[in-house]
């Protein structure tokens, strides 16, 4: 069973090779870069790996013991989801950072989450998932599309290399697309450089169909 937390806190960034796996420091790279990038106000840590829950705290306590960024931090597990929708004020800028490790994980993350940020939510989602494999990515990005929320990547492992996965909706080829692109790999994050992870979706809808709804209404002045 998972630890109930929530802290609040300031986290701040700085990649020191020395004190850090290829693993740790390839995901502070993905979070200080998507930060920047994207002018993140708030990080909103959510555990659902019950299968590493115990080090979830190092993991975090290895984000926070730096200074770079400076950013708000909102720390949460499963069984804290309405305290953590009320620390939510600034979501279209909120970078969302979830760690899962299995299926499951993500089954419970999608009926207790997905359905609420459907609805108020526009903020930007990292899916930190080791093993994700092309099957369950695939999974991963239909769910999140069917709520249309698509501000979404996956960062997994192969074999020396940490992979960054999204997916484009208006592809050339398939419309409202769920397939797997990789945007980036990082093989040493000490001098590997990210663009951006969240490229633009809506610029060219590529032909695709777009369902348009209106409504009929009387002129209120003549």
């Amino acid at each position: 069973m998972l630890r109930i937390f929530l802290l609040i806190s300031t986290f701040s960034i700085t990649i020191v090779k020395s004190q850090s796996t290829f693993k740790e420091i390839s995901h502070l790279k993905v979070i200080k870069s998507t930060a920047e990038n994207h002018e993140i106000t708030t990080l909103n840590f959510l555990n659902f790996n019950t299968i590493n829950s115990d080090n979830f705290n190092d993991l975090i306590s290895n984000y926070l013991k730096n200074d770079d960024l400076n950013l708000p931090v909102i720390i949460s597990d499963v069984n804290n989801n309405k305290k953590f929708m009320e620390n939510v004020q600034d979501e279209e800028r909120s970078l969302n950072l979830i760690f899962i490790a299995s299926r499951d994980d993500f089954i419970e993350f999608s009926y207790q989450f997905l359905s609420i940020w459907s609805e108020r939510f526009e903020g930007f989602f990292i899916i930190f998932y080791d093993n994700a494999n092309y099957s369950m990515r695939k999974e991963i990005f239909k769910k999140f599309w069917d709520f249309f929320i698509y501000k979404v990547v996956i960062v997994r492992q192969d074999e020396n290399s940490t992979v960054i996965d999204t997916f484009l909706p208006y592809d050339t080829q398939i419309c409202n697309s769920i397939e797997p692109v990789e945007i980036a790999r990082l093989e040493d994050p000490g001098t590997s450089e990210i663009t951006s992870l969240f490229p633009h979706k809506f610029t060219n809808f590529n032909t695709c169909n777009i369902t348009i709804t209106t409504f009929d209404s009387e002129a209120i002045f003549l």
